[in-house]
């Protein structure tokens, strides 16, 4: 029989934990559901109807434009509501972005997303999203009454 001292110990039994937790950490991952469609209204958290406030941020200029009227803010979300993002299977980050797009509700962001990703989430590029991203980025604000 091998006898160890103590220390020796100590460091034999913090090796076994750190290759545990690895273990359990890959295992974790494995079993989360995979991400396959989910339609934009899906990931907000609550409903799109209490929404009062968009900000868009063009990603090759970083021109940031706010839109505060509600009614262009209920047109613009029910065009894009039921909107598929189809998982994609190419994961790697991306360079740059051609817009990032926040929804809130009294101040507060409630959701945040680029045309490929949400929540750290990778999705085939839409066209569809893409477009009426870039119309709504280009469209003026309308006067909120404030």
């Amino acid at each position: 029989m091998i006898l160890l001292k103590p220390a020796n110990y100590l460091i034999l039994f913090a090796t076994i934990c750190c290759l545990f937790a690895a273990c359990s950490h890959t295992k974790a991952n494995l079993s989360e559901p995979a991400l396959s469609e989910k339609k934009l209204h899906q990931f907000y958290p609550g409903e799109l109807e209490n929404a009062d406030e968009i900000r868009i941020r063009s990603g090759s200029t970083g021109e940031l434009r706010t839109y505060t009227d509600k009614h262009q803010i209920q047109q613009w979300l029910d065009s894009v509501r039921d909107i598929t993002f189809q998982a994609s299977p190419h994961r790697e980050d991306g360079v740059g972005y051609l817009y990032l797009l926040y929804i809130l509700e009294r101040g507060e962001e409630k959701l945040a997303f680029f045309t490929t990703s949400i929540d750290e989430h990778y999705y085939t590029d839409s066209k569809e999203l893409h477009s009426r991203m870039e119309e709504l980025f280009v469209q003026p604000a309308a006067n909120s009454g404030l």
